[in-house]
């Protein structure tokens, strides 16, 4: 599971409008891989917190800036994103509440093997 914030391009959008990031075409239509990787960099850059961008299940359309996964819980070298600076993004990006855990889209525990393989049928005697 990640904690984050959602971006999507309704809230990507003003963002990058009022900060000049919005890459664009020749005839004027957003870039959004661009656009999106402008933000990005601009949030990242905030406080060179070097936040990962996750999918998850329940961000349609969009992804997830991650502060702190339960896999990094384990991990004594890893240390969640202080609450102060997740505030100010949450801010920047029109968030009023603190970030919400969502569940991750990673599928690493099973091997495609096991996860493809239909039961085997029962013993005919």
């Amino acid at each position: 599971m990640y904690q984050g914030y959602p971006l999507n391009k309704t809230i990507i959008l003003p963002l990058a409008t009022e900060h000049n990031l919005v890459a664009r075409d020749a005839n004027g239509e957003i870039l959004w891989l661009p656009t999106w990787s402008n933000v990005w960099r601009k949030l990242d850059g905030v406080f060179e917190v070097k936040a990962p961008i996750e999918q998850v299940w329940e961000v349609g359309g969009g992804v997830l800036w991650v502060f702190q996964s339960n896999y990094d819980m384990v991990d004594p070298t890893k240390k969640p994103i202080p609450a102060e600076i997740w505030k100010v993004i949450g801010e920047m990006l029109g968030y009023k509440k603190p970030p919400r855990w969502y569940m991750d889209m990673d599928y690493g525990l099973y091997s495609d093997e096991l996860v493809d393989t239909p039961p085997s049928a029962p013993p005919t005697e």
